[in-house]
């Protein structure tokens, strides 16, 4: 069964230094979409992933792309995926990007707080220099 399109966004792949860098490639986005990379050790490659309208998703509705270690979950109010990455190895690279289903909002998550020194237990012993 195909699903339906949930939005379509841009895609920007290419070698630092190409000249004139290639045009955006729009794609309908229905769930999930992956594309192999080449990379070359040593080499920089510039990818760039966008949503060209971001109104048009569905209410809270987010997309995530990855890319070599790193990922970023794309909304409404931060539409866009933007990395320069200097391959380590030659080999292919894959951009996956996937509609986020069923994973709490990091907003909503617990936020981690330094817990400070004050449970320690140390008592601070004050002196005036006229006591």
């Amino acid at each position: 069964m195909r699903r339906p399109v949930l939005a379509s966004f841009a895609c920007v792949l290419f070698a630092l230094g190409a000249t004139p860098p290639p045009p955006a490639t729009n794609l309908d986005f229905s769930g999930s979409f992956t594309r192999s990379i080449p990379l070359t050790a040593g080499k920089a490659v510039e990818v760039s992933v966008g949503l060209p309208a971001p109104s048009k998703l569905p209410p809270n509705g987010r997309i995530a792309v990855e890319f070599a270690g790193y990922r970023k979950v794309l909304h409404a109010l931060d539409p866009d995926f933007y990395i320069v990455y200097k391959a380590h190895k030659t080999g292919p690279a894959e951009l996956k990007v996937t509609a986020v289903e069923n994973e709490a909002a990091i907003f909503n998550l617990p936020r981690w707080r330094e817990p400070g020194a004050r449970g320690l237990g140390h008592r601070r012993v004050h002196h005036d220099a006229w006591s």
